[in-house]
């Protein structure tokens, strides 16, 4: 008895093929059953109505229902991908071919029995191009082929695709070591706020909020807002320029990718305007004795992005 609810675990830890459990359960009339899986797919008997059929808020498993867990679901940023041998290699989940933008097939989501709700948000999951073990036999080159092999370096070591929430979760808890390393003293309830505030929408996650959460995490949007930039200064972009490429010497900020004449403005984390110029040969200079530190880079209509001065 847990919580004056009779509770019953079934374990299969190797079983060959596909194979069928089936539960007899009785009580009395007006109970309630929640049946719980990992990996598992729950299905009415055949010419039964004993049972009716699952429903989306009770479809997460025990992994994740800490309330105080940030989860993550996964979303395809990519279904396909050129292997080593030049050989087109496509998303092969039992679904089909997933949509990009879309939420992954193997996505987890619902609501847990203590009432939280996940996932919490969503990062990418699906291909994701990542360093293998070569002690995990799994992914052996030598063994399994090179079909899901990217890139075989010089010294042997391989980068593959892999997919999974797996993948997913490591980015998530990137950005956040990422938000951390700017403003060390975070609190939980800050972190989970500024996944709130800022994760991206669209009409996939509009479509379907339930498997996305909050949205799709953005690292960049998250950083200026745990930093306090979208207060400090109003008229940033909260979006980093596609295409530009930026670097810092001797004073100068070196922007690649922006158009001559591109007007630029460089504030400091506090708001304040430390200079205005148009970009001349490419780059822009910071004021003389300006200090070290991180500043905001407005680059006219393309966007923004946070440097360091030394």
């Amino acid at each position: 008895m847990e919580d004056g609810r009779a509770k019953m675990s079934f374990i299969s830890y190797s079983s060959p093929g596909r194979n069928r459990f089936t539960f007899h359960i009785t009580c009395s009339e007006g109970n309630i059953v929640d049946v719980w899986g990992d990996g598992a797919e729950f299905d009415k008997m055949p010419g039964s109505d004993y049972y009716t059929e699952g429903v989306p808020n009770k479809s997460m498993g025990d992994f994740v229902t800490g309330g105080t867990i940030i989860s993550v679901g996964s979303w395809v940023s990519q279904n396909e991908f050129v292997n080593i041998n030049g050989e087109l290699i496509e998303d092969d989940n039992v679904t089909g071919k997933d949509d990009v933008g879309g939420y992954s097939c193997f996505s987890s989501y619902g609501t847990d029995i203590a009432g939280h709700n996940h996932p919490y948000v969503s990062a990418p999951g699906t291909l994701i191009i990542s360093a293998l073990s070569h002690f995990d036999l799994t992914y052996s080159p030598e063994r399994y082929g090179y079909d899901n092999v990217l890139v075989k370096d010089a010294d042997g070591f391989i980068w593959g695709a892999m997919s999974g929430t797996s993948m997913a979760t490591p980015t998530v808890a990137g950005i956040i070591a990422l938000w951390l390393e700017a403003k060390p003293d975070l609190t939980y309830e800050q972190i989970r706020e500024a996944i709130a505030a800022t994760a991206t929408k669209d009409e996939f996650t509009e479509a379907d909020p339930i498997h996305y959460g909050h949205g799709k995490i953005d690292a960049y949007k998250g950083l200026l807002y745990v930093l306090g930039l979208p207060s400090s200064i109003p008229t940033l972009s909260q979006q980093q320029p596609k295409g530009v490429n930026f670097s810092m010497k001797d004073g100068r900020l070196f922007i690649e990718g922006a158009e001559e004449g591109t007007p630029i403005r460089i504030y400091t984390t506090d708001g304040r305007l430390v200079t205005f110029a148009t970009l001349t040969d490419g780059s822009v200079r910071l004021p003389v004795g300006s200090p070290a530190g991180i500043y905001a880079v407005q680059v006219g209509s393309l966007g923004s992005t946070l440097i360091r001065a030394k």
